[in-house]
C-alpha cells in the first residue's frame, strides 16, 4: 500500500537524494519540497491517463438550456472531477460519433457545454488517498514528482529529463496493463454494412 511519504521517498531516490522523509509535514527541505508538489503531481498524473481505479460515471446537473448560440445545454462540472473523458450515450463505447462537449465556467464554477440532453459522463475522479493508488500509478507519480523535485534537489545530471522519460514509459505500461484487464466491446458494423442489411 502506497503512502505519500513512500512515493516521495522513491521520487527522491530517482534524483539521487538519499535523505528520506517520514511525512509531508516535516520541516526538512526534502519534505517541504515534496509537500509543495505532491497534490499538483497527483492531479497531473490522474489527468494524463484514464486510470481504471479512478474512473467513475455520473449524471450531470443541468445549469441552463441554450446557454449560448453554440450549445443546447450547460451542466455543472463535478467537484471531484480531474478530467472529463467522454459523454456517455445509449450506444456506450460502440458509439462511433460521441457527443461533442466543451469546458467553460460561470460565476459558480466550471461548466460542461454539450448538445446532449440528460448528459452522463465518464470521468477521472480526484483520488486523494494514496492507499487507493494502484502500483503503476504510484510508480508514475514517483517519476512525475522526481521531475518536479529535480531542479531544486536533484543530485544527478539530467535527472529531470530522465524522470520525464520514465514517466512517459510508465504511462505506456499502464495503458498496456489496463488493456489486458478489460474486455473490448465488438467493433460496430460500418454504416454501409448496416444499410446493406
Amino acid at each position: 500500500m502506497s503512502t505519500s511519504a513512500t512515493i516521495c521517498n522513491i521520487a527522491l531516490g530517482h534524483i539521487g537524494v538519499t535523505r528520506l522523509i517520514a511525512s509531508l509535514t516535516q520541516t526538512t527541505t526534502e519534505a517541504v519540497q515534496c509537500n509543495l508538489y505532491f497534490e499538483t503531481a497527483r492531479d497531473a498524473v490522474l489527468a494524463d491517463y484514464a486510470w481504471p481505479f479512478a474512473t467513475a460515471y455520473t449524471a450531470l446537473g443541468l445549469v441552463a438550456e441554450e446557454p449560448s448560440d453554440d450549445w443546447l445545454y450547460s451542466y455543472r462540472y463535478p467537484s471531484d472531477c480531474i478530467r472529463v473523458r467522454r459523454i456517455v450515450t445509449g450506444m456506450g463505447r460502440l458509439d462511433t460519433n460521441p457527443p461533442a462537449f466543451s469546458i467553460g465556467q460561470d460565476a459558480q464554477g466550471r461548466l460542461i457545454y454539450t448538445d446532449q440532453p440528460d448528459a452522463t459522463i465518464e470521468y477521472t475522479v480526484r483520488v486523494s488517498d494514496p492507499g487507493r493508488f494502484d502500483s503503476l500509478f504510484s510508480e508514475a507519480m514517483s517519476w512525475r514528482m522526481a521531475a518536479f523535485l529535480a531542479p531544486s534537489l536533484g543530485r544527478v545530471q539530467g535527472a529531470q529529463n530522465t524522470a520525464l522519460q520514465m514517466y512517459e514509459r510508465t504511462l505506456a505500461q499502464a495503458r498496456s496493463t489496463a488493456a489486458n484487464e478489460a474486455q473490448a466491446a465488438p467493433q460496430p458494423e460500418s454504416e454501409f454494412v448496416r444499410a446493406r442489411d
